[in-house]
Order: C-alpha cells, then sequence, then structure tokens
C-alpha cells in the first residue's frame, strides 16, 4: 500500500525533474541570447551615443526615449535583484 509520503514523495521528484528541464532551456536561451547580442552591442552603444547627444541639443524625442529606456532599466535592475540566480557548483 502506498503511503500519503510516497506519493508526496513522487510527486516531489517529477517537480524537481521539471525545474531541471526548465533550467536547461533557460541555459539555454540565455546562451543563445548573449550569443545573438554580441554583434549588436557596438549598434546598440552607438545608437544610445546618438540619443543622448540629441538629447543634450535639446530634442525632446530623444529625451523621451532615453527617459522610457532608464525607467524600463531600472525595473530589469529591481527584477533581478529579487531573483535568485543558482550557479552550477561544477
Amino acid at each position: 500500500m502506498t503511503t500519503e509520503l510516497d506519493l508526496l514523495k513522487g510527486q516531489l521528484e517529477a517537480v524537481k525533474k521539471q525545474l531541471a528541464e526548465a533550467l536547461a532551456v533557460n541555459q539555454m536561451m540565455g546562451a543563445e541570447l548573449t550569443a545573438r547580442a554580441q554583434p549588436t552591442l557596438g549598434e546598440v552603444s552607438d545608437a544610445l551615443t546618438a540619443f543622448a547627444n540629441a538629447a543634450e541639443q535639446g530634442n525632446p524625442q530623444a529625451k523621451r526615449v532615453l527617459s522610457q529606456l532608464f525607467k524600463e532599466m531600472d525595473r530589469a535592475r529591481d527584477a533581478a535583484g529579487k531573483i535568485t540566480i543558482v550557479r552550477n557548483a561544477n
């Protein structure tokens, strides 16, 4: 006869397997995003420089774009501070 504890152990093992699979997918996605972002980092830097220059010259659209960008970056930084990143101990 299977006890409630045995059922819970089975459920825990299933959840652990799902988490391991999700972690593997997330690691693959992170690697893919990093690989795809590398060539565009220079372009992003150039675009930010252009917006900064335009904002310094009083361009209201550039000021709005930079303001929104920094608000979203602050939200992302705040969200990142609320997660725990588990690294492989190997």
